[in-house]
């Protein structure tokens, strides 16, 4: 290797210039020289090492340039998103102030609402005007409607408007009906109707609706078929639904129950309907005669035909309580003969009989198979098991029904018999129900 002094004696115009190595632009930052081979190598060694720790650290330099620009970029990302979650949140708090001003607002629609439904209670079952902070006690009360109507109707001042004079008058409680334009007297000791029709609408109402819109669909609203059948028509409001529908043109109800047959007449005054709607005072069943009826004390819509059973250990309702009435039964087919009811003008047949409704098929059979028409009909275990005519409604859906169909949630769902079956052993003892409808096969 050269010693340093031995570059001091190199002519540079006398030798080849080997490589031009320009170190202005290097680390080193050097002036640019023309050198031999040998001081080239001198030169190189010397500086090789510190020239690669240098491109080293510039090599480590350009990776954290290249993190620091990554971590910028992604910071700029994050805060990007802050700002998104920042207008989110603040749509949020906008959506969480309008759903709290829409709470108020039906905060204030509910309490007018029950304030209403408090002054109505107190004017329809007091028959007086509320008195001072009486509605508003009653609309802050924690107890539920029915409760306070439970309370208003099991009160002294009530029921002693319900005693009996001696003239034998009878006690109503007038309601209007707007959704179908018409009025409807309501026995004064009827809790259950009293109660539905007083906070919502008229009794059974959507149910009848729900079964006419699904037949029309159906194509069974048929135009030459417009008398409707009310079967324990009770105090005749499924028939005045039915008229005011516009599918029907006449109906027949028949009631076994004195008072409810009183209440329906009534009724169909109040409307006038007395061209339209015709009512009938018998009991129907298999047979012809009078038999014993029992009567609920706070529902007109649990007359029953007495059973001939002696034991009843599950007293659901309370029967033991139940008044009786002695009632003249005939048979459908008896009866259409006896008031010329036209079975082919029949247009949908609604039967609610508290459990005779087996009875009333059998003895209606060659009647019905005349009629060929939709029968929405109540099916309680319970009712049907206390009569005793399990067999005769089985039987009779057997040879009736080509469909079945009930509500579950307000849309329909068809059944099999097999389905009614289970119902029938599962809910046997209990006060559970189904409100049906049977579809024969359309006549050609």
């Amino acid at each position: 290797m050269l010693e340093s002094s031995d570059t001091k004696n190199i002519d540079i115009r006398s030798v080849e210039p080997i490589i031009m190595f320009d170190y202005s632009i290097t680390p080193i930052g050097l002036m640019a020289k023309t050198l031999t081979y040998k001081s080239f190598i001198k030169s190189v060694l010397i500086r090789v090492p510190i020239l690669a720790k240098l491109i080293h650290k510039y090599d480590e330099y350009d990776e954290l340039q290249e993190k620091i620009t990554c971590l910028s970029q992604q910071l700029a990302q994050v805060e990007c998103e802050k700002q998104l979650l920042l207008q989110e949140k603040q749509l949020l708090l906008q959506e969480k102030q309008l759903l709290l001003q829409e709470k108020q607002l039906k905060d204030t629609e509910t309490t007018l609402a029950r304030c209403q439904l408090m002054d109505g209670f107190i004017r329809y079952l007091m028959r007086r005007e509320p008195k001072e902070d009486e509605i508003s006690q009653y609309s802050n009360s924690s107890l539920s409607d029915r409760e306070i109507f439970i309370q208003l109707f099991t009160s002294d001042d009530y029921q002693s408007r319900l005693q009996i004079p001696k003239n034998n008058a009878l006690f109503g409680v007038l309601t209007k009906a707007e959704s179908i334009k018409s009025y409807l007297l309501y026995p004064s000791f009827d809790q259950a109707q009293l109660f539905t029709t007083l906070t919502s609408e008229p009794y059974q109402l959507s149910d009848l609706n729900a079964c006419l819109n699904f037949l029309k669909e159906q194509n069974w609203l048929i135009p030459d078929k417009t008398t409707f059948l009310d079967i324990g028509a009770n105090i005749g409001s499924m028939s005045i639904y039915a008229i005011s529908s516009g599918y029907f043109t006449q109906a027949i109800g028949i009631e076994a129950s004195s008072l409810n047959y009183q209440f329906m007449q009534w009724n169909v005054s109040i409307n006038n309907l007395e061209s339209q709607v015709h009512a009938l005072n018998y009991g129907l069943a298999d047979f012809i005669g009078e038999q014993d009826i029992i009567c609920s004390p706070y529902n007109c819509g649990d007359f029953r035909m007495s059973s001939q059973q002696t034991e009843n250990p599950e007293n659901l309702y309370h029967e033991d309580q139940f008044n009786l009435e002695k009632v003249q039964f005939s048979t459908l087919d008896c009866l259409s003969e006896q008031h010329n009811i036209i079975a082919e003008k029949i247009g949908l047949i609604c039967i609610d009989c508290q459990g005779s409704e087996g009875l009333i098929f059998k003895g209606g059979m060659e009647f019905l198979q005349r009629v060929n028409a939709p029968i929405y009909v109540e099916f309680w275990p319970y009712g049907i098991n206390r009569l005793n005519c399990k067999d005769e409604y089985f039987e009779f859906i057997t040879q009736y029904s080509n469909e079945i169909f009930r509500w579950v949630d307000e849309k329909v769902q068809p059944i099999t018999l097999d389905f009614l079956k289970d119902f029938y052993e599962t809910y046997l003892h209990t006060t559970l129900h189904l409100d049906i409808l049977l579809l024969p096969e359309k006549n050609s």
